[in-house]
């Protein structure tokens, strides 16, 4: 019983369908990160606090077309590393008086960007969650303290990333 070779018309084609099928594979897993990673297109960047304003609640008009709207939050501490005991801040996003999204952050995923080596100054980054189902009207985000202590804060912004390429 002998081993049959492919033929140099064969091996052309071989080739072709294995191309095809890597080609596929790399859709079938690469496209759905993509999209979620870089398909959001950004909304707003607001601020919600620093050291000189303290709290204050950003208000933002949201409609139906940007559902699934991607609610970050982006920290600016200096000092040393961020503690993982605990939220740092925490967000309540409401409309009309009712609240849709509650979330305590503690940026404890990821590594932070060093902006300033002089100060140590390092920007967190941490994601709220998504508001899925987008009533036409204005959106309240509203920033507060945590319960971890001896962190320096010195800023946070509301990141807001809506639509997307699906």
């Amino acid at each position: 019983c002998r081993e049959r070779r492919p033929s140099a018309s064969e091996q052309p084609m071989r080739t072709f369908f294995l191309l095809l099928l890597l080609a596929g594979l790399a859709l079938g897993f690469g496209y759905p990160v993509a999209v979620d990673r870089f398909g959001k297109a950004e909304i707003g960047r607001y601020r919600g606090y620093d050291r000189a304003g303290g709290y204050r609640p950003v208000e933002v008009p949201l409609k139906a077309g940007n559902a699934p709207v991607g609610v970050d939050v982006e920290m600016t501490a200096t000092g040393p590393a961020v503690p993982h005991a605990g939220a740092v801040l925490t967000l309540v996003v409401d409309r009309a008086g009712r609240s849709v999204l509650a979330a305590p952050l503690d940026f404890a995923a990821g590594s932070p960007r060093e902006t300033n080596p002089q100060n140590g100054e390092r920007i967190y980054s941490q994601s709220a969650g998504s508001l899925t189902d987008i009533d036409e009207g204005v959106y309240r985000f509203r920033l507060g303290p945590g319960d971890a202590e001896d962190v320096a804060v010195g800023s946070a912004d509301i990141v807001l990333r809506g639509g997307g390429l699906a």
